[in-house]
């Protein structure tokens, strides 16, 4: 579908973009981005685009602010550093220049967080009918809801770290397997001294002793395209997968605590008929999708049309919330300091024993 005046759903926009052959997400397995490099012909505004990107769109993170305002009140826990603060909804979930792209012609280089910001747009509203009439969408805003669940999944930076680390990986194996033996060694020095290269005098035992002591670092720079490029490629399975699984909406119960969100939201959590060993990914039967649509209110999916109790109780709230702070990359943004998730042994835990755990 292309992106007309007509087309687009009041508020989406206000830019122009008639002449964009750009495919917005209206349907399972549809790209949400398209030819990224035409942007600096369909869009600009008059005023510079802000560098610090919200990696957690503020019209969601809204949701977990008590006032539900722009510059509302919540909590910021890092995982990292062991501690917590009282942040904003604009100052919480941002990075600098996440989203800024790299263009060999010249293009603006804040195409994507553009084009993100336009498709928030569409979301925005779909999110605050289903939290105000607490039922799922039907048709295309129920596509569109799916969109966003697939979106806020893929444009984390999580995403570019398990990438980075991947890589790394993967090269300190491909230097295991160069010194492996003496032949396969020979082969390598001989070939960087035939290139002319600068190489350290050493030997094969010297250097097959220093690459077993794993005493270095790889830095792996995928350039600043490589989230971009992820998420563009990643959209359309991503959405066939979800289109699969079974969704409801479970609502928090008034005399129950908050929900909580992260700087990955959609967490996956294994249903008590899968195997403990077994891994949770987004294709993968026996799996719960959960993704808090709200401080009170969360939307689950799964392949099996397996329920969590509605309305949630403190226990309820608790899997998830567990299920949101495992699988948060640093931080977690919460309503109140003071929030409740669930270990692995099934107990029913708060702030203070999440940090005594994160610093240890």
């Amino acid at each position: 579908m292309r992106c007309t005046t007509k087309s687009r759903p009041s508020g989406a926009n206000r830019y122009c973009l008639k002449n964009h052959a750009c495919v917005f997400p209206f349907g399972p397995g549809e790209k949400l981005f398209n030819h990224i490099p035409r942007i600096p012909t369909m869009m600009r505004p008059m005023k510079a685009m802000p560098r610090k990107h919200h990696y957690v769109p503020q019209f969601y993170l809204r949701g977990f602010a008590v006032d539900g305002k722009r510059d509302g009140q919540l909590w910021v826990l890092d995982k990292k550093a062991g501690r917590q603060w009282e942040s904003t909804v604009e100052k919480s979930a941002r990075q600098t220049d996440l989203y800024r792209v790299e263009l060999k012609d010249g293009g603006d280089p804040a195409s994507l967080e553009k084009i993100l910001s336009v498709i928030e747009g569409m979301f925005a509203p779909i999110l605050q009918q289903t939290i105000e009439t607490q039922t799922l969408p039907e048709g295309q805003p129920f596509e569109l809801l799916l969109n966003m669940v697939g979106l806020m999944a893929l444009r984390v930076p999580l995403l570019n770290s398990f990438s980075k680390h991947i890589g790394s990986d993967l090269l300190r194996q491909l230097i295991r397997d160069l010194v492996a033996t003496p032949e396969s060694w020979k082969a390598v020095d001989d070939g960087v001294r035939a290139a002319r290269t600068e190489v350290p005098e050493a030997s094969y035992e010297e250097m097959k002793q220093f690459v077993e002591s794993g005493e270095y670092s790889i830095d792996v720079d995928l350039g600043q395209n490589w989230l971009p490029r992820l998420m563009i490629d990643a959209s359309r399975s991503m959405q066939s997968h979800l289109s699969r699984r079974r969704w409801y909406i479970t609502v928090v119960a008034p005399d129950a605590p908050d929900l909580i969100c992260s700087d990955n939201p959609v967490s996956l959590t294994l249903t008590p008929m899968s195997i403990s060993s077994q891994h949770a990914g987004f294709a993968m039967p026996g799996t719960l999708l959960l993704f808090p649509l709200s401080r009170r209110m969360a939307l689950v999916g799964s392949f099996e049309g397996i329920m969590l109790p509605n309305p949630a109780s403190e226990k309820t709230v608790a899997l998830i919330n567990g299920a949101t702070a495992r699988s948060a990359e640093r931080f977690l943004f919460t309503p109140k300091s003071d929030f409740v998730w669930r270990d692995r042994k099934k107990r029913v835990r708060h702030t203070a024993d999440l940090l005594a755990l994160v610093r240890d």
